[in-house]
């Protein structure tokens, strides 16, 4: 088998490359680095190939490469993955009532003064980008104090990990079959 793992190298300098040897089928452990690449950044993870403790690679291959991959070749993302990273276009096909809505109503004479919905069609439209620009836009106002540790100033301060797991409850915990979706509103 052929398998040229130059192409690969430039995971290498980032560290957002993982290696499995999956000789006898999926290990166990590919699950933990699914979950903390989704957690992160991202990455890859390389079946049939060990990794040595010199960092170097070698191809240990798999007894049964199609009974790793899709029968008809074509993906099918679980439900989480087409929320996430899906276009709204298939999203909408498999949940009829998505819908994630971001109201900023700071003054009350006027309906809102900004909004991010996923149907409006100049974002994505998933819940990954909408997480990401909806916390932006709910912690803008926040005052952070001057904390440093070390020579690093810490931003981060307990409102701002409250705001963000109610966030990510919020979208981790919405039944996207029944109507209305998200919809999350700042006041004033």
């Amino acid at each position: 088998m052929n398998f040229d793992i130059s192409r690969f190298d430039s995971y290498r300098e980032d560290n957002r490359r993982e290696v499995k040897k999956a000789k006898g089928g999926l290990p166990i452990s590919l699950w933990e680095t699914y979950s903390a690449f989704a957690n992160c950044y991202g990455g890859i993870i390389i079946l049939g190939i060990k990794e040595n403790k010199d960092g170097s690679w070698y191809m240990t291959g798999l007894d049964n490469a199609a009974k790793l991959s899709a029968g008809d070749h074509v993906l099918h993302p679980t439900a989480a993955g087409l929320l996430m990273f899906g276009e709204e276009y298939k999203i909408l096909y498999e949940f009829p009532e998505y819908f994630l809505d971001y109201r900023e109503i700071l003054d009350p004479a006027i309906r809102w003064t900004d909004r991010l919905q996923s149907s409006s069609g100049d974002w994505s439209g998933t819940l990954f980008d909408f997480f990401f620009r909806v916390y932006g836009k709910i912690v803008k106002d926040l005052k952070i104090p001057f904390k440093l540790e070390g020579i690093t100033r810490i931003d981060d301060t307990p409102v701002h990990k409250a705001l963000r797991e109610a966030l990510a409850n919020c979208i981790v915990n919405t039944d996207f079959y029944f109507p209305r979706g998200i919809v999350i509103r700042k006041d004033t």
